[in-house]
Formats: structure tokens, sequence, C-alpha cells
């Protein structure tokens, strides 16, 4: 009687834990709808080596931070890239302001303007993103956690590869869709979800390999680049006005 009880209980506790991902993502969509306005921050650090004797590394650090009212398409971002390793080292910051069809860009050493359609707003939607990967991707585990001080669920996702490359392909679109399924070896993806159902950020690591002939100075030979790009996103201050005009 008793184990019979126990596999009772332990079948429900495997039905509840099963049917729990899926309220949560339906509640995560239901909640974006009411989303206009939101802040973010985005590190995305690259770590790049030629895989041969030497092991030849070069490291990138980008960080993203800035606001967005996704009724009136108005961004403020402000931008770091940093590059160090083989190659030489590099770094840049600049801000960016968008105002409908029009980003004016601010390296300090000048403003210039450039003219953004339909697809930069939709490229730069930080929800957007974090439904499409729900989308395309099972739940394979629903965990708990923080996320900047909030208290999340963490959803673990495996997504559909095919869906990723083309998913990876709609916002980048520099991306050669032929060359990503051939060199893209593995992703790893947790959401994180507060326990109000907004959708908070993700981590996402990717890896890449790529064969290639190396000629540089006593270096020669056969190798392969591996690529590692190791992103987290944090979305916050959902809702709260946002002010952002033209620099003077």
């Amino acid at each position: 009687m008793r184990r019979a009880l126990f596999v009772l209980v332990l079948m429900a506790l495997v039905l509840c834990l099963c049917t729990q991902s899926p309220n949560i993502e339906q509640k995560v969509f239901e909640k974006a709808k009411g989303i206009r306005t939101y802040k973010f921050k985005i590190n995305t650090t690259t770590l790049t080596k030629i895989e041969n004797s030497t092991n030849v590394k070069s490291y990138t650090l980008t960080k993203m931070i800035g606001e967005i009212d996704l009724v009136n398409r108005s961004m403020c971002m402000w931008v770091n890239v940093k590059r160090w390793g083989f190659g030489g080292n590099f770094s840049r910051s600049y801000e960016m302001i968008v105002l409908g069809n029009t980003a004016y860009i601010n390296d300090t050493k000048r403003t210039f303007k450039e003219k953004v359609d339909e697809n930069f707003w939709k490229r730069s939607d930080q929800i957007g993103q974090q439904l499409d990967l729900l989308k395309i991707s099972k739940v394979e585990k629903v965990m708990e956690g923080n996320l900047n001080g909030t208290e999340c669920y963490i959803l673990k996702l495996k997504p559909n590869m095919d869906e990723f490359v083309k998913f990876v392909a709609k916002y980048s679109p520099n991306v050669n869709e032929t060359a990503l399924r051939k060199y893209l070896k593995s992703v790893s993806i947790e959401e994180f979800i507060s326990k109000d159902y907004y959708p908070m950020g993700v981590r996402m690591v990717t890896v890449f390999e790529m064969p290639m002939t190396i000629r540089m100075g006593k270096l020669e030979g056969k190798a392969y680049i591996k690529k590692v790009v190791n992103t987290t996103v944090m979305l916050y201050d959902f809702n709260e006005p946002v002010h952002i005009k033209p620099p003077e």
C-alpha cells in the first residue's frame, strides 16, 4: 500500500513538473503583449582560438546598455567593444540614438546619421528574440534562480538546430546560413522568466569550429578556428517612461 502511494505521489510530481513549463511559456507570451518600453544590458564575450600546437587566442568583449520604446520607435544605446590577443588590441566606444528611421551615431570624434528600416526595429527587440527562442525550442528543464536581484524561473532550452540557424540569420543579416549550418557545433540556452512572467533575459553559449590553413610567420599548416560566443542579456524597468531626444 505504501509503495503504491509512493508511486502515485511520484507520478503526480512528474506530471506537475511536466505541465509547469507550458504554463510559464503561455504566461510569458501574454505578458509580453503589454510591454511597451524596457531597459537592457547585453554582454558578449567571444573567445577565438587557432587550435594547433600553439593554441593562439584572442578575446572580444562587447557591452551594450540602453533603453527602447517599441511603440514610438525610439532607442538610446551605449556600446563598448574591446579586443585583445592575436591580431593586436582594439577598443571603441560610441552612442547610438535612433528615432523612427534615423540613427544618430556619436563615436566621440563625430556625429553622423544613418537611415534604418523596419528590419532594424525587429532585430533590436530583445523581447521578440526571447519569445522566438521559446517558439523554436523544447524546454528540457525548469529551475529557479536569480537574475540581477530578481527571483526567476530558469528555463533550460534545447532549440531545433535548423530553426536556430534561421533565428540567427533573422537577427544577424550578415550571417551566411550555409556556413552557419556547417560550422555551428553546439548551443546552450537558458531563459530567465520573473515570477510574474516578465521575460528577464537570456544566457546563451554557442560554439563554432572552422577548418583553415594558416600562414602566420613561422606558423604554417592545417588547423581550425574554434569560436566560443557567450552572451548574457538582462531586461528590466518594463513600461517605465522613456524620454529620448536627438543629439544637439
